[in-house]
């Protein structure tokens, strides 16, 4: 039976896990969570808007991944919406790849395994697949070489025919003379037109092929068709007035990046002249749009640094955000203004040491006015003591806690408060569902 009513923490689970990778409101890079695969059985309806109200929100693409595996050992209803699903979740091979590597630890490669994913190639353009060929030439222990073997796939024309001869081993140029997109990538490995290639494929660095060395025009080249983070990544390798007169492109580029991602990769380069560029262009990111809604209360006993975890994401987020924020010290407001925060940024100067133990929930909770309604408390190293009195308070509010260490306890789970334990930039995306009330 598939269509058994769900408690309301039943149903939380399965929401937070297929969102984040969580069960439940406290989050713990270090901790994976698993889920029973009866509990996803349990009412498939449910289970599939979830899935549909997580395409592209979901910071877990595995888990998503996982429960359509999972719909395949259910009912015939189930299986038939595995069917409806394959196409809208697995988007490229790297999906694929993933989904077939989950999948072969559960059962085998049944008939609608084989239907499945032969429709999904099929309903592929031609040049879509020879893209992914390239891009994704293995992955999760997988080849398309792999799926064209395993589930005995057979080409529909003579195009196709070449397609798979070349795919199962055959590189002679013959084979792959019709296959325009596989021919000059090709032929770039052969260091033949190059620059004209890396063109005309979109080649970005990842790309590239490694036999050939990346100089000056090569990578100025691929630098139109590198993503931001992907430019910090190689920022190192250009010519300094290259970058210098590519300011206005890469901001650009920039714009909808993670900006923890950004900072951390800012840091890695050299060049202090671009550095400070590069960060001035990264803050220029800052949300205008005032938030009255949401109170930030910042733990000012901390240390501005690229090595402490919790502080290379608070300054990023209050920059990216437009929140009210309160710094603290001492469980008393001090008087702290964005403008500083973003100086010591570019000067890498904050320096303060630890010198006290404990934050009370009830003196910040004193701060706030009543249409506050989300309060987001970053703590660096310290217990957060919660009371009886406070649950009370926060009855019709979020309260979210973010902290380096595992230093925080609440007595049991409440749908209201969030504590985020050993942050990385996942807790930057993670803080967005939560504001926005998707979890």
């Amino acid at each position: 039976m598939d269509n058994i009513f769900l408690l309301d923490y039943e149903k939380n689970k399965i929401k937070n896990w297929l969102y984040t990778g969580y069960t439940t409101t406290i989050y713990n890079k270090n901790n994976n969570e698993n889920i029973n695969y009866k509990l996803l059985l349990k009412n498939i309806a449910f289970t599939k808007n979830i899935l549909l109200y997580s395409i592209n929100k979901s910071l877990k693409k595995e888990n998503q991944i996982y429960a359509l595996c999972v719909l395949t050992l259910g009912s015939i209803h189930a299986k038939k919406i595995f069917k409806e699903l394959f196409p809208i979740i697995i988007i490229n091979f790297n999906d694929l790849f993933l989904f077939l590597s989950l999948l072969k630890k559960m059962r085998g490669f049944g008939s609608i395994i084989k239907d499945t994913i032969t429709k999904w190639i099929r309903s592929k353009s031609f040049n879509f697949l020879q893209e992914q060929i390239i891009t994704y030439k293995k992955s999760y222990g997988w080849t398309f070489k792999d799926v064209l073997k395993t589930l005995h796939i057979k080409p529909r024309n003579i195009l196709e025919g070449e397609l798979f001869k070349y795919v199962l081993g055959s590189k002679t140029r013959r084979i792959y003379q019709n296959l325009l997109i596989i021919k000059k990538y090709e032929e770039l490995k052969k260091e033949e037109n190059v620059i004209n290639t890396i063109q005309e494929l979109k080649i970005n660095s990842s790309l590239f092929p490694g036999n050939i060395k990346k100089e000056n025009n090569i990578l100025e080249n691929l630098f139109l068709n590198m993503s931001g983070k992907e430019i910090l990544k190689n920022i190192n390798k250009f010519n300094k007035n290259f970058i210098l007169e590519n300011k206005k492109y890469i901001c650009k580029k920039i714009i909808n990046e993670n900006l923890f991602n950004l900072l951390f990769l800012t840091n890695k380069i050299k060049d202090d002249e671009i550095k400070k560029e590069i960060i001035q262009i990264i803050l220029t990111k800052k949300n205008n749009k005032k938030n009255n809604n949401i109170t930030m209360f910042i733990d000012s006993d901390l240390e501005y640094s690229h090595t402490n975890s919790i502080n290379n994401i608070i300054f990023p987020y209050i920059i990216d955000k437009n929140y009210n924020t309160i710094f603290f010290f001492k469980n008393k407001i001090i008087d702290k203004k964005l403008e500083e925060i973003k100086n010591l940024i570019c000067f890498n100067t904050f320096n303060w040491v630890t010198s006290y133990a404990s934050v009370y929930c009830k003196h910040l909770l004193n701060m706030i006015r009543e249409e506050q309604n989300i309060i987001i408390i970053w703590l660096n190293n310290k217990n957060f003591i919660l009371q009886e009195e406070d649950y009370k308070k926060l009855h019709n509010k979020k309260l979210i806690i973010i902290t380096s260490k595992e230093n925080v306890k609440l007595n049991k789970n409440y749908n209201n408060i969030y504590l985020l334990q050993n942050i990385n930039s996942f807790s930057f995306d993670l803080l967005n569902l939560i504001i926005e009330g998707i979890i």
